[in-house]
């Protein structure tokens, strides 16, 4: 068994073998939090984030020759800024604008922070995108859109109609199941217990401080050593 995040930061890997069998175990722990101009309810907040979950669990709980993949994928619901850790992976809700208007969401490669829109979350609600929040999250784990760096994609073992990392228009131009096209590959999983290994996940929190003197937010940690009275706030 190898290596548990010392700092408590996501991911968090470690490996077993067991019947001859390669097992991973993957824990990541999150929020969902609407940073959006549109109100939700808690009872669509919650909702929303069971469809995460599942679409989480589904696409990674993955198995074939000689490995399988234990994914825990833990989400809460938050309110506040207040109320995210600097570990966290966030996932934020998001306008439109904020992404750029063909994305469904994006995330920050090797990263902490997860955007997604609201027409994205209304596809997710209504199970018509089955893959957008799984794909962000790939990203986060190091991983690439693999329709753009196809001879990377390649040496993973991926197909690029039918994988996870893919991305959707590609996918739907192609001809594949752009709604469902969740595979992962081993080499794809051996590529984020690589870059978890070698200490390049788990960069850079998207939470900001403020402090009792300024109005101007800073990355948590310029001010988190200074013991000054702070705040947290997610700039949009």
């Amino acid at each position: 068994m190898n290596r548990i995040d010392p700092n408590g930061m996501d991911w968090q890997i470690t490996t077993e073998e067991k019947d001859g069998k390669t097992i991973y175990h993957i824990t990541v722990n999150a929020v969902l939090y609407n940073n959006s101009s549109t109100n939700y309810d808690s009872k669509t907040m919650n909702s929303l984030a069971d469809k995460m979950k599942d679409q989480v669990n589904n696409a990674f709980n993955v198995s074939g020759d000689g490995y399988s993949v234990d994914m825990k994928f833990n989400l809460k619901t938050v309110t506040s800024a207040d109320d995210i850790k600097l570990t966290d992976h966030v996932f934020q809700i998001v306008d439109q604008g904020s992404v750029g208007s063909d994305l469904n969401g994006n995330a920050d490669v090797n990263g902490l922070n997860i955007k997604m829109t609201t027409s994205t979350v209304n596809s997710v609600l209504t199970n018509k995108n089955n893959r957008t929040i799984a794909h962000e999250l790939g990203h986060t784990g190091g991983l690439l859109d693999a329709n753009l760096y196809q001879e990377q994609s390649k040496n993973l073992g991926v197909d690029l109609s039918t994988n996870l990392m893919s991305q959707s228009k590609y996918v739907q131009r192609v001809g594949g199941d752009f709604v469902n096209a969740n595979d992962l590959t081993r080499g794809q999983i051996n590529a984020i217990n690589s870059s978890y290994l070698n200490g390049n996940l788990n960069t850079k929190s998207p939470v900001y401080i403020k402090s009792e003197y300024t109005n101007t937010p800073y990355p948590a940690n310029v001010l988190l050593n200074l013991h000054l009275r702070t705040y947290k706030v997610l700039p949009k």
